[in-house]
């Protein structure tokens, strides 16, 4: 068990250039770390990589790691749960600090006053790069006025496949929930793979401006509507044979669309071929 309360720790990590690159084979120890409990309470942590012009500050409310694990010959890590109570993370890259813009997110300096995160059962395997995990609750609010209310998600990766077995995301102006299941080489020809894929979203105006920052020109922000965009997507396949089953559109005072279909053989321009019942409707 690790505690540790009103500690303050800063790092600085410093490379320096013109070493020779060390190519010798370093074997890991046989060792088995477990640790029951981590405990912080009110601390800050800082990390600076002035080589890259790269800073990050968190101000930790609570923080605990429960049932930990860390298998360093198989390269296995674990962690039972996570919690954080956060008041501050703040990441920025240059070292010229932009000001607040209310309404745009700056993603070279993302400044968040309220962080809070839940998490149980993160595993990370080495051997095949696959992480797994489940988001049980997420709020955020950032300096850009952008928030999350909730937010829930399953999600496993390797090198193989990704799973998206739930996904919940919830901010006052917008919802997306769905689940998703690909296989990486479903975009190969032949390969027999598949992905599947339904997804809901309604996306207010505010969250698309904070999102999209300064790449969306004021006078586009301006023009953008005010109403929200809501979509629909089930699909399943793979390159070779794809099923459109609802692909829903519907943009008030602009555009809706309503498709579903199937398409064989995408990649191949020869015997490409496929069949689309589509309806838009402009406003």
């Amino acid at each position: 068990t690790i505690l540790l309360e009103g500690g303050k720790v800063n790092l600085t990590l410093e490379t320096s250039g013109g070493e020779k690159e060390d190519t010798s084979i370093t074997t890991l120890p046989h060792w088995f770390v477990g640790i029951k409990k981590v405990e912080l309470k009110d601390c800050e942590v800082a990390l600076r990589l002035p080589t890259d012009s790269i800073a990050v500050e968190a101000g930790i409310r609570l923080a605990k790691l429960e049932h930990s694990s860390a298998n360093l010959v198989k390269g296995d890590f674990g962690i039972k749960t996570l919690q954080l109570d956060a008041w501050k993370v703040r990441y920025d890259y240059g070292m010229e600090v932009s000001k607040p813009v209310n309404g745009q997110m700056d993603y070279n300096h993302l400044w968040f006053d309220t962080l809070q995160l839940g998490a149980r059962n993160i595993t990370y395997h080495m051997n095949n790069a696959s992480v797994h995990g489940e988001i049980t609750h997420g709020t955020l609010k950032e300096r850009s006025g952008l928030e999350c209310e909730k937010l829930l998600a399953h999600l496993c990766i390797d090198h193989n496949h990704l799973q998206l077995k739930e996904l919940w995301m919830q901010t006052p102006h917008s919802k997306v929930s769905g689940k998703a299941y690909l296989r990486w080489n479903a975009f190969e020809p032949l390969s027999n793979e598949k992905l599947t894929a339904d997804l809901r979203a309604h996306i207010g105006k505010k969250d698309v401006v904070c999102l999209a920052g300064t790449f969306m020109p004021k006078e586009m922000a301006t023009a953008y509507p005010d109403s929200a965009l809501r979509a629909e997507l089930k699909v399943e396949g793979n390159v070779d044979s794809l099923y459109i089953h609802i692909c829903k559109m519907n943009f008030p005072q602009v555009i809706s669309l309503e498709a579903n279909g199937w398409a064989c053989h995408i990649t191949d321009s020869v015997t490409r071929s496929g069949k689309l019942q589509c309806e838009v409707k402009t406003h």
